[in-house]
């Protein structure tokens, strides 16, 4: 607790003195806290990588509430508890549903313990603010925190936020701060929050530099008789990705802010040490926000020296006095280098054309490759196809790849393509947004016609050419006349027509087919030892026999029969 004291008479010049002289060291003290909350902001950036960069699902507000006679008046000090007791009622007014509210007392150590899940318990909540009352005789600060936090356990999901109110420095001998904060870097989770106000009293050196390490944490003094408005905001998402700022130096994207406990501003910076350590700069704009969606535009500048490469920076955020962010710095995740260049390389040579009869399938085998920036993953898919043609890449309707792997893309000739038409092959490549994807080299796709597509006419010509021939032969194979003698029958065939041994003296006799109006046929030859006599004439060679007329034979000058040649 705080005793103020009233000077005499007597020394009332001197009183003067230290009036001025503390209002001076108040400026002071005012312009070293100015220049703490920009470290401190500058802080909460440089560790923004190092704390889980997630949204909570829910939120836990713990408020210790000193309640030393100090802090109602006694002693000399400002009657702040009224306005604590407002404020405390004011922010329950504006939480969501299902929210934890817990209000622990303290004075020698903790007094009470209160839980409430608003709004559903707001009216018992306020009335038991509205009860409380400030009588007690000391401020264990450090001894109240040490066993809140030793009875939590860390919820990934949930962030806590422990609010303490005091207008007194701690005045417990046993207990210390850094007990406090040893178990609470060890119980605390990746969301909790700490805010240490003090009212109307400056915040103990020592307990910023106990504090400053934790992280998550403001440590703030009140003016004497004032109260910050409590206030909460999240910010989503936790990180940003800006793209590669080579090819576009001005990304614009979207932060939105949630605020609970009231309208409040939010003031954003940009930490880069990785990019001003070559010189480059990156601002963003508006330096302002407030809740509800804000769109953002970042600027790359000087980054002539900048090398090729990827970076990451921290947007940090920060409200007023009273206000918590979480989380109060998104990670920021860019690039700077040139385009990444994506290209399916085959495997083996390809053909001009890709010959596929019906049914046929065939593969092409591509490596993914591509620039030393061509690292994320690409989707390839089959293109506009012709009718009849299906295609799949890796055995799916797509396949997401990335450098060094294979495509397999494999077809299937349903049997409906053109005969002989070249058709054409795509295959389309999705890369990340500023990539380049070089042409796929792909042949195009013929159905060649079939063996007897191309064959089947001169077959059937040939076909017809054997079947011409076969009649032919059939028919100059035919009997075209009986020759009888020596009451024996001799069929006449093609177009010369020789008497076998068979036809005893006229083996060897030849006759010649007769045409269609010829009288018959025509000796070709006559064996030697025999002599025909037609009507008293002896016929030679080249003369013609008469259809069904008898013509003498004679051997070796002695009559041997007749014969007749009758027509079929």
């Amino acid at each position: 607790m705080r005793r103020l004291g009233f000077p005499s008479r007597s020394t009332l010049p001197r009183f003067h003195c230290e009036v001025m002289y503390s209002a001076i060291v108040k400026r002071l003290i005012a312009a070293i806290l100015l220049v703490l909350s920009g470290i401190s902001f500058a802080q909460q950036c440089s560790v923004a990588r190092a704390v889980v960069q997630t949204v909570p699902e829910r939120y836990r507000f713990i408020f210790l509430i000193d309640l030393s006679k100090s802090m109602v008046g006694v002693g000399g000090s400002p009657n702040i508890f009224p306005r604590v007791q407002r404020e405390l009622q004011r922010f329950a007014r504006t939480l969501p549903e299902g929210t934890e509210v817990r209000l622990i007392t303290f004075d020698a150590g903790p007094t009470s313990d209160r839980s409430f899940t608003l709004p559903g318990e707001l009216d018992r909540y306020l009335a038991h603010v509205r009860s409380l009352r400030a009588t007690g005789t000391r401020t264990y600060i450090n001894r109240t925190l040490k066993q809140t936090v030793m009875a939590l356990r860390p919820d990934e999901r949930t962030a806590t936020l422990l609010y303490l109110f005091t207008d007194g420095r701690d005045n417990d001998s046993q207990t210390r701060l850094q007990d406090f904060t040893r178990i609470y870097q060890l119980q605390r989770g990746p969301h909790d929050w700490l805010y240490y106000l003090t009212l109307g009293i400056d915040v103990p050196a020592e307990v910023r530099a106990a504090l400053a390490p934790l992280g998550r944490t403001q440590a703030l003094s009140a003016a004497p008789g004032t109260i910050p408005a409590l206030t909460v905001s999240s910010v989503r998402p936790a990180t940003l990705h800006l793209g590669n700022l080579h090819l576009e130096p001005e990304p614009s994207r979207a932060l939105e802010v949630r605020t609970q406990g009231g309208e409040t501003a939010l003031q954003l910076a940009v930490r880069a040490p990785e990019l001003e350590r070559h010189g480059a700069l990156l601002s963003v704009t508006p330096g302002r926000i407030r809740s509800g969606v804000n769109d953002l535009r970042f600027t790359l500048a000087n980054a002539a020296n900048l090398p090729e490469g990827t970076y990451h920076a921290t947007l940090c955020v920060q409200g007023p006095d009273g206000s918590m962010v979480t989380p109060a710095a998104v990670s920021l995740e860019l690039a700077f280098h040139p385009a990444a260049r994506y290209a399916l390389e085959p495997q083996s040579p390809l053909p001009d054309t890709l010959s596929l009869f019906a049914g046929q399938t065939a593969t092409l085998d591509y490596t993914v490759g591509g620039n030393r920036w061509a690292t994320e993953a690409i989707t390839v898919r089959p293109g506009t196809l012709p009718d009849g043609l299906s295609a799949t890449v890796n055995g799916a309707a797509s396949a997401t790849v990335r450098p060094g792997d294979t495509v397999r893309l494999a077809l299937e000739n349903a049997g409906e393509l053109p005969r002989d038409l070249p058709q054409p092959l795509a295959l389309e490549v999705e890369a990340s947004p500023g990539a380049q994807v070089a042409p796929v080299p792909l042949p195009t796709v013929t159905q060649p016609p079939t063996f007897l597509e191309r064959w089947g006419l001169l077959l059937a010509l040939a076909a017809l050419l054997v079947l011409a021939i076969l009649m032919g032969l059939w028919w100059t194979g035919r009997p075209w006349g009986v020759l009888e003698y020596d009451g024996a029958r001799h069929r006449l065939r093609g177009r010369t027509a020789i008497l076998p041994r068979t036809a005893g003296d006229l083996a060897g006799l030849s006759l010649e087919r007769p045409g269609a109006r010829a009288r018959g046929p025509r000796l070709l030859a006559v064996p030697s030892d025999i002599e025909l006599i037609d009507e008293g004439y002896m016929l030679e060679v080249q003369d013609h026999l008469e259809w069904d007329t008898a013509v003498a034979v004679r051997s070796y000058g002695k009559p041997a029969g007749s014969f007749t040649v009758s027509r079929i």
